[in-house]
């Protein structure tokens, strides 16, 4: 991460929710639909709607609340390791 976005986003983590809320929704707002890369999303819905249906008729058990979190964390906690956190 290039000093000065680093140092932007200390910054920014040292705002209140709600502005860091502004913030994010002030940056995404910011960006042109030519600036996001094309995403097809008919091959998600699909696997969405498949996956539905498995939790719907049993096949999936699913995870819990607890398991989900936990594995957010995990992801979360690889990505600040990775990033020099």
């Amino acid at each position: 991460m290039a000093p000065q976005l680093l140092e932007i986003k200390n910054q920014a983590l040292e705002l209140s929710a709600d502005d860091r809320l502004v913030l994010v929704t002030c940056l995404w707002d910011s960006l042109a639909t030519n600036d996001m890369p094309f995403v097809d999303d008919r091959e998600a819905v699909e696997e969405a709607l498949r996956r539905d249906r498995e939790l719907e008729d049993g096949r999936d058990p699913g995870c819990t609340h607890e398991e989900v979190m936990a594995e957010v964390q995990n992801v979360i906690d690889a990505a600040s390791l990775s990033h020099g956190r």
